[in-house]
C-alpha cells in the first residue's frame, strides 16, 4: 500500500490495502489458531515430560529397592558366616584348651611318679644304708663292698 501511494497508484495502493486487512485479519486468526494449537501442543509435551519423567523415577526407585535388598541380603550372609566362624573359632579354642588341660596333668601325673620314685629309691638307699650301718655296728667291720673311693667318685 505504501508503494503504490508513492508511485501514485491509488488502485494500487487501495487493492494493497484491502490485501493488508485481509491478510490482518487472517493473520489474526490464523496467529489465534497457532496460537491455541501451540498451547495445546506445549500442554501435551509438558504432560509427556512430566509422564516420563515419572516412569524413570518409578524405575530408578524400584531398582534402587532391589540394590537395597541385594545389600542387606548380603549383609545378612556375611553376618551370619561370621557367627559361624565364631562358633567354630570358640570350638576350636575350647579343644585346644582341654587338650592342654590334659597335658598339663598328665605332665603332673608324670612328675609325681617320677617323685614318688625318687622317694622310694631315696627311701631304700636310706634303708639299705641303715642295714649296713647295723651291720657295722654288729660285726665292727665295714663291708667289701665299702670303700672312700666309692663315695667321693
Amino acid at each position: 500500500m505504501v508503494l503504490g501511494t508513492q508511485l501514485g497508484k491509488m488502485n494500487i495502493a487501495a487493492w494493497a490495502s484491502k490485501e493488508e486487512d485481509k491478510d490482518a485479519s487472517t493473520s489474526l486468526k490464523i496467529t489465534a489458531a497457532d496460537q491455541q494449537s501451540k498451547n495445546v501442543i506445549e500442554t501435551r509435551a509438558a504432560a509427556w515430560e512430566e509422564a516420563e519423567k515419572a516412569k524413570y523415577m518409578a524405575r530408578f526407585k524400584r531398582e534402587e529397592m532391589k540394590i537395597h535388598a541385594w545389600e542387606n541380603h548380603q549383609k545378612a550372609k556375611t553376618e551370619a558366616e561370621m557367627r559361624k566362624i565364631e562358633v567354630e573359632v570358640e570350638r576350636i579354642r575350647g579343644q585346644a584348651q582341654d587338650r592342654l588341660m590334659n597335658k598339663l596333668a598328665a605332665l603332673r601325673h608324670k612328675a609325681e611318679e617320677k617323685r614318688a620314685a625318687a622317694e622310694a629309691e631315696s627311701n631304700r638307699r636310706a634303708a639299705k644304708t641303715d642295714k649296713q650301718a647295723e651291720y657295722i655296728r654288729k660285726t665292727g667291720r665295714v663291708p667289701s663292698s665299702f670303700t672312700f673311693c666309692g663315695w667321693c667318685c
